[in-house]
């Protein structure tokens, strides 16, 4: 099995639990029921008046066009502008209501999912692509919007509108509506086959989109990767071919929904055939009115304008249905998140002890002979102690790193904390009691002091300038015109390499951490900027527990003992002078370095 062999899948979802979903997404709607449940009631109203408006057509016909009576029908047109105008009041309120409704809940649910996210470990993020996880955040939550502003409460208005205009059809003359109504089974039929259709085109259409995000979040975060290796042209190939099955998903999409729509206009069509020759013969034989024959094409208009709606409906809730499916699945992956149940408040003092017993670790969940990344590592770090972590790349040095801040955990073996099993303590707590500076200096958008104090809005600025002075970011700081206040854009793309190292030195040290650990933290900055770097590494070592991952040796010759490991094992351990008097696997690296 790979390292990537388990991840959040959209074929992994159950196809089979439509109720199960709509029972969750109506749990978010709970708390704006009674904004909802105005919204149903005055779709209602403005339903009520589509429904009275045909019979006060009737009545102007037979009883006053037809007999000449203008006053009288002066009088009506006035008592009909005043149902369009309460009509269009109520469509309004129902519009404003049901948007409000869509919204909370739509805020409510990406706030749940955002919140879920921020729960799971470093190996969720690891297995999964960024660009899967924006879709479900955003173009899924507004398929959602869609289900309410769109279906909602014109459901119910629609359901009104069905059985009203049966009633008064039926009212009006029964022979013509059952007439009529032998066009309905043929429409049912259609629009359960649609319904079939749809859901496995939509379910489709959002997997290709999810793949397109997945793409596009890789090749813009790669572009300098791209240009260099001259990959545009292949990647263009690539993403064509996604967008291509994309397109095709949606015109598979296309055709059912095309394929519905000239069936059911044709069908009202038909309906509208009957009333015409069987009510028209009925109106020569003066058995029926005018008035009514003309009301008859109102309401098989009325009768079936929702159920044509209820296939644009349909269309919106089975691409509602396959987002939920999707954001549901991802809010109960559980496997990734943190068990901090089981763990209990150690309101940590941290004196700054690790140990490591018999830890045996591997990225897999079922790990072979073949991937054990860690073996057997038995390692204690006293408190006030600095070490560093040397080795060839991919001896596990980083993996060592993860297992102390808790992004992964070992399969055997026990780490410890002060004597306290890492299992028992909360995530949240351990990692406020140290700090990790690794080589991918990630900056946020914001300013300088938004980036410095990232850990604990409190911080002071005298502390936030004092983290500064110790790590040499001032040496940068002092030549920018805003200072503190400087903006800094997305990733920290206006400093350099080595001022966002610096940065995130800072960031480490304005929380006066009891553990301090660099994971080759001077890998990829320039020899003046690591001058500085290792003045504030100087500084910041002191009075606390360090840990130091590094590449270049020449960094670790003054630290307290050096731990040597090689293909998951610690092979030796002890000071510069002795390991290099042993001439042993580091003197080997030490002389491939400087000689």
């Amino acid at each position: 099995m790979s390292r990537h062999s388990h991840f959040y899948s959209d074929e992994d979802i159950d196809k089979s639990y439509d109720i199960k979903l709509l029972n969750r997404f109506f749990a978010y709607l709970t708390p704006y029921k009674w904004t909802f449940w105005f919204a149903v009631f005055i779709s209602l109203i403005s339903t009520a008046v589509a429904l009275v408006l045909p019979h006060i057509t009737k009545i102007a016909i037979d009883k006053y066009i037809m007999v000449g009576d203008f006053e009288g029908l002066k009088k009506l047109v006035l008592i009909y502008a005043a149902f369009l105008f309460a009509g269009g009041l109520s469509s309004w309120g129902m519009n404003y209501s049901i948007a409000f409704t869509a919204q909370s809940v739509i805020r409510d649910i990406r706030v749940a999912l955002f919140s879920h996210l921020q729960k799971l470990k470093i190996k969720f993020f690891d297995l999964n692509p960024v660009g899967r996880l924006v879709t479900r955040v955003t173009n899924d939550e507004e398929a959602l919007n869609d289900m309410i502003s769109n279906v909602g409460a014109t459901i119910f208005a629609n359901i009104f509108t069905v059985i009203g205009a049966i009633w008064l059809m039926l009212q009006l003359n029964v022979k013509v509506s059952l007439i009529t109504f032998l066009v309905i089974p043929p429409l049912v039929i259609s629009l359960n086959l649609f319904r079939i259709r749809a859901k496995k085109a939509y379910r489709t259409v959002r997997k290709w989109l999810a793949q397109i995000n997945v793409l596009l979040s890789e090749y813009f975060e790669g572009m300098k990767t791209t240009k260099l290796f001259n990959r545009e042209q292949e990647n263009c190939h690539k993403f064509t071919a996604v967008n291509k099955e994309y397109y095709n998903s949606n015109m598979k999409q296309v055709i059912v929904y095309g394929t519905f729509m000239p069936i059911t206009e044709l069908l009202l069509s038909v309906g509208t055939a009957l009333i015409i020759w069987w009510g028209g013969g009925e109106a020569l034989q003066s058995k029926i009115t005018i008035g009514t024959l003309v009301a008859f094409t109102s309401y098989i208009r009325l009768l079936f304008q929702p159920i044509i709606d209820f296939s644009h409906k349909l269309d919106t809730v089975q691409s509602s249905l396959a987002a939920a499916e999707r954001i549901f699945l991802l809010m109960d992956t559980k496997d990734f998140e943190y068990d901090d149940e089981k763990a209990v408040s150690q309101h940590l003092k941290t004196k700054g002890e690790i140990e490591f017993k018999n830890v045996w670790f591997s990225y897999e969940d079922t790990p072979n002979p073949e991937n054990w990344v860690l073996k057997d590592i038995n390692l204690r770090i006293k408190q006030g102690e600095r070490i560093a972590v040397v080795g060839p790349t991919g001896a596990g040095k980083t993996s060592i790193i993860g297992l102390i801040v808790k992004f992964y955990t070992p399969q055997k073996g026990e780490i410890l904390i002060d004597g306290i099993p890492i299992q028992n303590i909360k995530h949240a707590e351990l990692r406020s009691k140290l700090a990790l500076v690794t080589q991918d200096s990630y900056i946020f958008s914001g300013t300088i002091r938004d980036n410095i104090k990232l850990r604990d809005s409190k911080v002071t600025e005298e502390e936030i300038q004092k983290a500064a002075e110790i790590t040499n970011v001032t040496k940068f700081i002092d030549k920018m015109p805003g200072k503190y206040d400087e903006e800094i854009k997305e990733r920290g793309t206006n400093l350099s390499s080595g001022e966002r190292q610096l940065l995130t030195f800072a960031r480490a040290i304005a929380v006066n951490p009891s553990i301090l650990i660099l994971d080759e933290a001077t890998r990829e900055v320039d020899s003046l900027t690591e001058g500085l770097i290792q003045d504030a590494t100087h500084k910041l070592l002191e009075n606390r527990t360090a840990i130091v991952v590094a590449h270049r040796l020449s960094t670790i010759k003054n630290v307290d003992r050096i731990i040597v490991i090689s293909d998951g094992k610690i092979i030796e351990n002890g000071t510069h002078e002795e390991l290099i008097k042993n001439d042993g696997f580091y003197a080997v690296l030490y002389n491939l370095q400087y000689t």
